[in-house]
């Protein structure tokens, strides 16, 4: 995720600013493991946590990341895969790096990300920028919180899909966790990984914000129905409603695919961004993508850019000629076709075209795809509370103040 400042970059030709900060959306490494060690020190070294201008192989601009499921080991054994170090040895590492930006020691060339606060080594932390708070929750924004009635939020049963996948190799887990923990165990190869989120929820709850707009970032989004339970889902809303919180972005990972759809909670449609990386698919297997996004007073401006190797060259969705409104997949059906909206779980809503948008700053989103079958992208506008505006009128209730939208 990158900000820019003074610039319409969604008009052909328009130039960048130099990001202020980049976000990464979990899975640092392949798997926590002797190997994932040795991946941990690439990520490092190539991404340092304050950005080490000078370099061509180094981010010169900060650089913020989350714990993905790949960030946690398989082990020969359950018990090993549950020991509390084990599930731990990323996120201590993520955490090691936010202490040496309090103490500066990231700050030699004038970059900073001001942390106001953090979890004691589980990885969750929270910033300011431009008045917006910035939350990074881990796998997913659970484990643990509070309804309004002072309840303990569970995650549900544990015969969810979300909670345990196994290929059948072992057996499964029967002398399960509290409840509250939300953990995620995936049998493979006769092998136990935990995906633990370490308390997120908890962490967002017991931050102080309230009635304020906030972007998020974990690794699973709620469209990774295998991975986040529909009462994992309930239960951030819950917060959300409970504080009176407004999610004006919530940036995720682990698809490998780039994509843009809705999570409806508290009177607000959540902007869900399915952010880029580099694609696995036989039919964008040469792409690259990444996210841009710009936070200006009044909107929150997206751009998926998709990165072709092989000719050195960007394309940027909606602003090249060859982007096509509806393209088709292998199977030659279209594969965004005009407002179309798909029904999924827990009020979740995927969008397609919509005509509201262009480029004179009405609100709206928009898909294209390239005329190959590759595609092309998206650009979100999003209206967001000006400066010193809160999104819900008075002191209590969900009330939309209309001045955010």
């Amino acid at each position: 995720m990158t900000l820019v400042s003074n610039k319409n970059f969604l008009s052909a030709g328009a130039e960048f600013d130099k990001p202020k900060f980049l976000v990464l959306a979990g899975d640092i490494t392949e798997s926590a493991d002797s190997n994932g060690c040795d991946e941990w020190s690439q990520f490092e070294y190539h991404f340092p946590a304050g950005g080490i201008p000078g370099y061509l192989d180094r981010l010169s601009y900060p650089t913020t990341e989350t714990t993905g499921n790949h960030d946690f080991p398989f082990m020969p054994t359950l018990k090993q895969a549950r020991d509390i170090k084990e599930r731990k040895k990323i996120s201590t590492r993520i955490q090691l790096r936010h202490r040496d930006r309090e103490l500066g020691l990231d700050n030699a060339h004038g970059n900073r990300v001001n942390l106001i606060a953090q979890t004691s080594d589980r990885g969750a932390y929270t910033w300011e920028f431009q008045g917006i708070h910035f939350f990074n929750l881990n796998t997913k924004p659970s484990g643990g919180g509070h309804d309004v009635n002072g309840q303990d939020l569970t995650c549900g049963k544990r015969t969810n899909k979300a909670h345990i996948t196994s290929d059948g190799s072992a057996p499964s887990p029967s002398n399960l966790i509290r409840d509250d923990d939300c953990w995620e165990y995936v049998i493979r190869k006769k092998k136990y990984r935990v995906v633990d989120p370490q308390k997120a929820l908890t962490f967002l709850e017991n931050k102080g914000i309230e009635n304020s707009q906030i972007v998020v970032t974990t690794h699973y989004g709620p469209m990774s129905q295998s991975r986040i339970a529909n009462d994992e889902l309930r239960n951030f809303c819950t917060i959300l409603k409970k504080k009176r919180i407004r999610v004006i972005a919530w940036l995720v990972g682990h698809t490998h695919r780039s994509d843009y759809y809705e999570w409806q909670c508290g009177g607000y449609n959540v902007p869900v961004f399915n952010v880029g990386s580099g694609f696995q698919l036989a039919t964008n297997k040469d792409q690259i993508h990444f996210s841009t996004f710009r936070v200006t007073d009044n909107w929150l401006e997206a751009l998926d850019i998709s990165f072709d190797p092989t000719s050195n060259v960007f394309h940027v969705p909606g602003v090249q000629a060859n982007n096509a409104i509806n393209c088709t997949n292998a199977k030659g059906n279209l594969r965004y076709p005009n407002k179309r909206n798909i029904a999924v779980p827990y009020n979740i809503i995927k969008n397609g075209i919509y005509d509201s948008f262009d480029h004179a700053g009405n609100p709206g989103v928009a898909q294209w795809c390239n005329p190959d079958g590759k595609w092309g992208g998206w650009q979100v506008r999003v209206p967001i509370c000006p400066p010193g505006i809160s999104p819900y009128l008075g002191a209590s209730g969900l009330n939309i103040n209309p001045a955010c939208l």
